[in-house]
C-alpha cells in the first residue's frame, strides 16, 4: 500500500423508498417526505420534486428529486444539503501518438 494508492467501494445496494404525501420546506424548497430501511435503521429523507436530480449524499439515491435532508429515527444519522453552486470545470485532454 503505497502513498498514491486510491481505493473505492461501490456500493449498489437497491434502495426500496416508501414515498409518502406529507410535504413540508426545507430552506427555499418544497419538499416531499420519504422512507427507507438501510443498514437496520429506519430513514426518512425530504427531497425536492424542483430539483430533478436523483441523488443525495452517502449511497442515497433513487428518489424523483434532490434529497435535501436524510436522517434515521434515533438522529444518529443526519444529512443536509447546505449548497447548491454551480462549477466551471475545465478539462485538459493529452492525448500521445506513438509512431
Amino acid at each position: 500500500m503505497g502513498a498514491t494508492d486510491v481505493y473505492q467501494a461501490r456500493i449498489n445496494n437497491k434502495l426500496n423508498w416508501e414515498i409518502l404525501p406529507d410535504k413540508s420546506k426545507v430552506a427555499s424548497f418544497e419538499v416531499q417526505k420519504a422512507k427507507v430501511t438501510y443498514g437496520g435503521r429506519n430513514l426518512t429523507a425530504w427531497f425536492a420534486v424542483e430539483v430533478p436530480i436523483q441523488d443525495g449524499p452517502y449511497i442515497f439515491h433513487g428518489l424523483p428529486g434532490l434529497i435535501v435532508t436524510i436522517s434515521d429515527e434515533r438522529n444518529d444519522y443526519n444529512f443536509s444539503l447546505t449548497e447548491i453552486k454551480t462549477v466551471t470545470v475545465q478539462c485538459t485532454i493529452e492525448i500521445k501518438v506513438r509512431n
